[in-house]
């Protein structure tokens, strides 16, 4: 019987931690935010009146993250997680944290407008199609 290591697991749970701790230790707003690790993404944020602001996706991975490690293309799970999520909280922000570097494709696409930035759009468009009325 083959043994699996759950070690990789572990780390990644404990990079959300950090992140969730460090999130909750340096938001000027924390005493009038509820942090909720652990629901339909890795953090989720509310106000005190229980308004969903802010969802983050910590990706944890040993190479620079591309926008393939976040499957649009596929009917990944995060982008169906993002549209259900629109359609009851359409102010909610989707955030995604990364713990190392980020890959050109995604960095040419957040620095500034351009090629690389329609490239990575019209790739989410594909995604969008999947799920009309989604903000991709």
């Amino acid at each position: 019987m083959a043994t699996v290591s759950i070690s990789s697991t572990y780390r990644g749970y404990r990079k959300q931690a950090l992140y969730a701790l460090w999130r909750l230790l340096t938001d000027e707003d924390a005493s009038r935010r509820i942090y909720q690790p652990e629901g339909d993404e890795d953090l989720a944020i509310f106000d005190i009146n229980n308004r969903l602001l802010q969802v983050v996706q910590v990706k944890i991975t040993r190479h620079r993250l591309t926008l393939s490690d976040l499957k649009p293309d596929s009917g990944g799970r995060l982008f169906r997680r993002m549209h259900r999520r629109l359609t009851t909280h359409p102010d909610c922000e989707v955030w995604i944290a990364s713990f190392g570097q980020i890959g050109p494709e995604l960095t040419g696409a957040l620095s500034a407008p351009g090629p690389l930035r329609m490239t990575v759009a019209s790739k989410l468009r594909c995604e969008e199609r999947q799920y009309p009325g989604s903000r991709l």
